[in-house]
């Protein structure tokens, strides 16, 4: 007669649990986040690593290898902490982190972070220097006696915390740039970039290798492309600046060429020469476009073909003649997307999806009812002998063979597709809600990936397969998706 009671109790405990709690129950290793880690609170050390409190996350540097480890999250404990200090044990067993939620810390054992009461007491090995101490500043900065590094734009990074390790090496904390280090004998402080350049990523493109990512500037203090080698851990940039008048533009489409790699910007098309990574031209009206603002770039017959809010538009980029020739289609539709397809171009617009033949030189819309009446077109791929068409309802695919279409109406329930990558029978499609995967073989059990399975957020706007993991853009930085993992 008492058992029942008890039960009730128990049901009743477990309804009443924080969602937080939730956080136990994440797929170890499933996700791995990357944010905009410039701006650093706090330095802390242990045996083996560097920990760099940021905005992003928690960065982790092995300081023995000269190497970042990967970041470590806040998915499993917080809302978006502010860190204002950061400490950890000498065995790095145990993180802490002061917020305005309160103290947590972090065991690396069981993976998680519990709430605490106290901060422990910083290791006497080392000590926190104040930022007024002499530096000598990286190439492009100026260190102020009032603990900034200015750059050549006159733009200021506080530096908000050095910390001695007690084995003459200096780590410091940069306020918007980034974690530093300096030996303690020379003070020559030495940059260590890691993390994206700006919060947004929607636009993702692997070129040899890496990963290069952008997407709209918004407010950021520093803008432009990120550039990803994932095998080695390591990022490098391309910096764009916003005018006394104007914030940096928009990147809305990146792609390759012969040494150069395209931008598709909100002021025409950059030319990034490949191997330093430097702006060499620019494309804009005045080179023959019909208008500045540029959504797409690719690759077709050695020609460089761009789509923009006045049409299409194709240069002969590669051609023997020294002169650029411009030759422009679809005059005043809003082009949003291009892929090449064999040796067609594709064109995704607001009024759907056309066809450029690149044998005729003839460009023909697409007007089966399945098409038209899926609405503007928001991404297009190719795999296998199937045209994907990302769009604001739905997806399609098209077969090439058989020219069967093939329609996917479920996606409308996550709020329609933004971009789609499709490996083997594997369908992933950023939306708005997450980052929704599909089977080709069984369309009964769509799953969808949220903050709540770790993705840094349920704005997805661009996705790409590759090898064992999905890359996921979205308005708040770029989350590497395990699909493979063995317990998913």
């Amino acid at each position: 007669m008492m058992k029942t009671p008890v039960i009730l109790l128990m049901l009743v405990f477990v309804g009443t649990m924080p969602l937080k709690a939730a956080a136990a129950f994440f797929i170890d290793d499933l996700v791995v986040n990357y944010a905009n880690f410039s701006y650093v609170s706090s330095v802390a050390v242990g045996f083996k690593y560097v920990y760099f409190g940021t905005t992003g996350g928690i960065l982790r540097y092995q300081f023995d290898e000269k190497r970042w480890a990967q970041p470590l999250g806040f998915a499993t404990a917080l809302d978006e902490p502010i860190i204002h200090e950061i400490n950890a044990s000498f065995d790095d067993e145990s993180i802490w982190i002061r917020t305005d939620q309160g103290i947590y810390e972090y065991n690396r054992t069981f993976e998680e972070w519990q709430p605490t009461d106290d901060m422990p007491p910083a290791d006497p090995r080392t000590r926190h220097l104040s930022p007024r101490t002499n530096f000598f500043a990286p190439w492009g900065y100026n260190y102020m006696t009032d603990g900034f590094l200015v750059d050549d734009r006159g733009r200021r990074f506080p530096v908000t915390d050095i910390l001695d390790d007690g084995w003459s090496n200096l780590w410091l904390a940069i306020w918007g740039l980034g974690p530093a280090g300096a030996d303690y004998t020379s003070r020559r402080i030495e940059l260590l970039p890691y993390g994206i350049l700006q919060e947004d990523v929607s636009v993702l493109k692997m070129i040899d290798g890496s990963l290069w990512m952008s997407g709209q500037s918004d407010s950021s203090l520093r803008t432009g492309v990120s550039i990803f080698d994932w095998t080695e851990n390591r990022f490098d940039y391309i910096e764009t600046y916003p005018s006394l008048i104007r914030r940096a533009d928009d990147i809305n489409d990146i792609e390759a060429g012969i040494g150069d790699v395209f931008l598709a910007t909100d002021d025409g098309v950059l030319v990034v020469d490949m191997e330093t990574l430097k702006v060499r031209d620019q494309l804009r009206r005045s080179s023959g476009l019909p208008g500045n603002q540029t959504s797409s770039v690719c690759i077709l017959d050695s020609a460089l073909w761009i789509g923009g809010a006045d049409g299409l538009s194709r240069i002969n980029m590669y051609s023997d003649s020294a002169f650029q020739s411009v030759r422009v289609f679809l005059p005043g539709l809003h082009i949003r997307c291009l892929e090449v397809v064999d040796d067609d171009l594709w064109i995704g617009t607001y009024m759907g999806a056309y066809r450029y033949n690149s044998k005729n030189e003839k460009i023909g819309r697409l007007t089966a009812s399945e098409i038209t009446q899926i609405g503007g077109v928001y991404d297009i791929k190719a795999a296998d002998d199937q045209v994907w068409l990302a769009t604001e309802t739905e997806l399609a695919a098209i077969d090439l063979n058989t020219a069967e279409i093939e329609r996917f109406p479920e996606v409308f329930n996550y709020g329609g597709a933004y971009a789609v990558d499709v490996r083997d029978t594997l369908i992933a499609v950023a939306t708005e809600r997450g980052l929704l995967l599909l089977d080709k073989n069984d369309r009964h059990f769509p799953r969808l990936y949220t903050r709540e399975d770790g993705l840094i957020s349920n704005n997805v706007k661009d996705v790409l397969i590759e090898g064992e993991y999905i890359w996921v853009g979205t308005d708040r930085g770029l989350s590497r998706f395990w699909h493979k993992n063995p317990r998913l």
